[in-house]
């Protein structure tokens, strides 16, 4: 069961795995592995990028409502297309781009302290905090305090780097 306060889901003790899971998730866009997750190519993001994909979330989001994502729809795809042109992109792939980093950033902000954390330092705490819950078998501490731990490793050659700080700062 989760509460929402000053718009911030803030939930039960499942919360901790939770967030484990979804950080190894946003670490795997940093790993190069094979067919399975694709490495974010870093754009400086400016206030120029932020506003035009705000302005084009709510038709993107309406477009894709119903899309199913297995099977690509070119109608759907082409009408994608023309609302990144309207709201300032060059082409559909820009905004994917730019998308994509929106997400890298703000997988790395804290909600209550504003501050920007790179992924390997975001694994390294969750695992502390994992480490530190009580209400974990000590056996599922151990199983995912090792994958994690083993991502971080790998994550750390794939940092954010500048460009996504000074987005970050964008973003705040």
């Amino acid at each position: 069961m989760s509460l929402v306060r000053k718009g911030t889901a803030v939930s039960t003790r499942r919360d901790l795995l939770g967030v484990l899971v979804a950080a190894l998730l946003a670490v795997a866009m940093f790993e190069p592995s094979e067919g399975t997750a694709q490495e974010v190519k870093q754009v400086k993001l400016t206030e120029k990028h932020i506003q035009d994909f705000i302005s084009a979330h709510e038709d993107m989001a309406k477009l894709y409502d119903d899309a199913d994502p297995n099977k690509p729809d070119p109608k759907v795809e082409a009408q994608a297309e023309e609302v990144a042109k309207k709201n300032g992109f060059a082409n559909l792939a820009e905004h994917d781009l730019v998308s994509m980093n929106i997400a890298v950033i703000m997988s790395g902000i804290d909600p209550d302290t504003k501050k920007f954390t790179e992924p390997p330092e975001q694994i390294r705490e969750q695992i502390a905090s994992l480490k530190a819950d009580n209400s974990v078998p000590e056996v599922e501490k151990q199983r995912l305090s090792g994958a994690a731990g083993g991502r971080a490793q790998e994550c750390k050659a794939y940092s954010v780097q500048g460009k996504h700080r000074a987005g970050a700062e964008v973003l705040r």
